[in-house]
């Protein structure tokens, strides 16, 4: 039987005791947490069983993948969330990063979510843009999807050599085996329960479809974006629930910082990425103060 919660589902790399103040923001009665680690992540098996002994609402995949930017190593922690959360049938999977905060109060998130039950909350766009179809038209070696500034010339030079950053030359694309168009957008999402059994049943009974995923470029990308688009429930799709700051021009979202407080606060979002607390504590401090009042 589905429950009445909901399954927050973290990826985390970096600073435990961020990851606990996220946790924090959340009530017990309505929010489940799953977190997977990496396994670079400096952080034993006695850091994670104090975790979930102290939070009765937190569980951790048995399972620690190691992650990489840029290639399909993003995935199979992604899954092994999905499919630990979904044997509790959820109402929403809601998916984000340890470098994550909810900017409004986890009820006011519970229930405008319990309004919104056959909604999934997932950014996209289509493959037209040609900035993007390289990624997927592409055969992607390991070595090429590095985040290294030498991964990203020879990534450049290859592009080049094989059409141009808005072409590809017909002799160097990659078979799509699945026949699908491919969409594309940010990481993180929020998906309803049956969705969610619908991308596990895929990825359960058509292999193929997953390993057409695996020599792209930024699968994690694209990979939740094409499923639904091309799926029944391409009609459900509303935009995603978090406030990311791309402005300025990197691989990478800006960290916010105390300068961001106003955008932070007028947000019509429930989330905000990304925070660092090596690199500014007093905006952490505040968001949680804040969410902490409203639920009072």
């Amino acid at each position: 039987m589905k429950s009445e919660k909901i399954a927050i589902m973290v990826l985390a790399h970096k600073n435990i005791k961020q990851i606990q103040m996220l946790i924090s923001q959340f009530d017990s009665s309505y929010f489940d947490i799953y977190i997977h680690f990496d396994a670079r992540m400096q952080i034993n098996n006695d850091d994670i069983t104090n975790i979930t002994n102290k939070y009765s609402n937190v569980y951790c995949t048995e399972t620690r993948y190691q992650v990489g930017w840029g290639n399909y190593t993003m995935l199979p922690p992604e899954f092994e969330l999905l499919k630990t959360a979904n044997k509790n049938q959820y109402m929403f999977y809601i998916f984000i990063s340890g470098q994550d905060l909810l900017i409004k109060n986890s009820l006011s998130l519970y229930d405008y979510l319990q309004n919104n039950k056959e909604k999934n909350f997932i950014h996209f766009f289509s493959e037209e843009l040609s900035k993007y179809k390289k990624r997927v038209e592409l055969y992607y070696p390991y070595s090429l999807t590095k985040k290294s500034f030498f991964s990203k010339v020879l990534r450049n030079v290859y592009k080049i050599c094989t059409g141009g950053k808005g072409k590809t030359f017909r002799i160097f694309k990659r078979k799509n085996t699945i026949n699908d168009n491919y969409y594309f957008g940010e990481f993180w999402y929020t998906i309803n329960n049956d969705f969610c059994n619908y991308v596990l049943a895929k990825l359960s009974n058509e292999p193929e479809y997953l390993n057409n995923f695996k020599s792209t470029l930024n699968p994690d990308e694209s990979f939740m974006q094409t499923t639904i688009m091309n799926s029944p429930f391409s009609k459900s799709v509303s935009d995603f629930l978090s406030y990311i700051d791309w402005s300025n021009g990197g691989s990478s979202p800006k960290v916010l910082t105390v300068d961001d407080k106003e955008n932070i606060i007028n947000s019509d979002k429930y989330f905000a990425r990304k925070f660092d607390l090596d690199v500014d504590s007093n905006i952490i401090d505040f968001v949680i103060n804040k969410t902490q009042e409203q639920d009072k």
